[in-house]
Formats: structure tokens, sequence, C-alpha cells
């Protein structure tokens, strides 16, 4: 069974000319109609789910090395201010430190500490916090979609409507011009009728030279 570029756009939540380019992305045989139209098979739509598919997951692996990323960035921060709070601790064992300098070394390990728990709570968060954002990207994107889609059912609506109204005007159109031939018919047949009229009455009239000799022969 044929089916619609539009149906398959709503069956996939993307739209029309998505799915068009996902076809020619997934290198997948379509054909059109008599009227130039494009149909898809039953095939033709698993193998753009499947395609669908493949882009997502690639889309939650780039999330997921992009999180890594950000792990790293955390880690190297960490330990970077460790060896600054450890070369604090060491000089504060060796050396007498003023108050200023205790100041310093407490922010310091407390910036440390801060890390740490953001660390800890963002490795343990980072499959939901992968997730959730995904999902609510696909979520936003879908609905964007079904609104378009929305929005060319609407556009599709109003071209039938306009089209409709211009078939009433022709049809309006042809109807006065049917009632002026058919005055003219009339008006035609009557002067048709005129003129059988006169050359029956011209044919019934005597000639002048007819009329002439009735007259010698009446005296």
């Amino acid at each position: 069974m044929a089916i619609k570029t539009l149906d398959v756009a709503k069956q996939l939540g993307i739209h029309p000319s998505t799915v068009l380019k996902w076809a020619k992305l997934a290198d997948i045989d379509i054909q059109r109609n008599d009227a130039g139209h494009w149909e898809f098979t039953e095939e033709n739509v698993t193998k753009l789910e499947e395609f669908k598919n493949n882009r997502n997951r690639q889309a939650v692996v780039k999330v997921v090395e992009a999180s890594d990323d950000r792990i790293e960035q955390l880690q190297k921060q960490m330990d970077e201010l460790y060896e600054k709070w450890s070369a604090h601790e060491e000089v504060a064992a060796s050396v007498a430190v003023d108050d200023k300098d205790n100041q310093k070394l407490h922010d310091v390990e407390a910036q440390v500490s801060v890390l740490q728990e953001k660390l800890e709570a963002y490795q343990s968060a980072k499959h939901k916090e992968v997730e959730e954002p995904n999902q609510e990207m696909q979520r936003q994107i879908d609905q964007l979609l079904m609104r378009l889609i929305e929005n060319e059912k609407r556009t599709e609506e109003k071209a039938g409507e306009v089209v409709t109204f211009q078939l009433l005007e022709h049809r309006k159109e042809i109807d006065q011009l049917t009632k002026k031939m058919i005055k003219l018919q009339a008006k035609v047949e009557e002067f048709e009728t005129r003129l059988k009229d006169s050359q029956f009455a011209a044919a019934k009239k005597p000639p002048k030279w007819r009329t002439f000799l009735t007259g010698l022969f009446t005296y």
C-alpha cells in the first residue's frame, strides 16, 4: 500500500521535507505516482524509523561524550586546587603563617570540597542529566514539527477553500454567459421569424405590372 509523505511525517513526528531528506541520506528508493507525488512503502517507513533511532542514539553518544569531557575538566580543576592546597599545607607545617595565609588556605580547601561535591553529584546524575535534556529536547522538537504539520494542513485547507471559491465564481460566470446566450438566441429566432414574415408578405404582394393591367381591365 502506498503511503503519502505527510502520513509518513506524522508517523515519525518530523517535517515532510525532513522525510525526503532522510530518505536521500539513508539511500531509500522511493517512487513518484502519476501525479508526481512521492509514495512510500511499509518497508520504506521501517527503514526511516531505523534511521531515526540511529540518529537519536548518535545524539545521546555525543551528549555523553560532552559530559565526559566536562567531568575531565572538573577533575583537572580539582587536581590543580588540591596541589595548591597540599603546597600550602607543607608550607604551613614548616613555617609559621599569619592569619591571612590561614584564611587563604581555608578558602582553597573550601573550593576543593565544593568542587569534589559537584563532581560526585555530576557523576551520579550524569545519565539522568543526559536523558532528561535529550527527552525534553526531543519533546520540544516533536511539538514544533507537529505545529509545522498542522500549519501545512491549514495551508492546504485554505488553498482548497480558494479553489472552491474560484470554481463557484467560474460557475457564476458560466451561468451569466448562458443566460446571455439564451437571450441572444431568442433575439435571433425573433429576427428569423420577422424575416420569414416579411419574405412571405413580399411573396403575396402582386407585382406592379400586374396591378397596372388589372386596372385597365376593370374599366
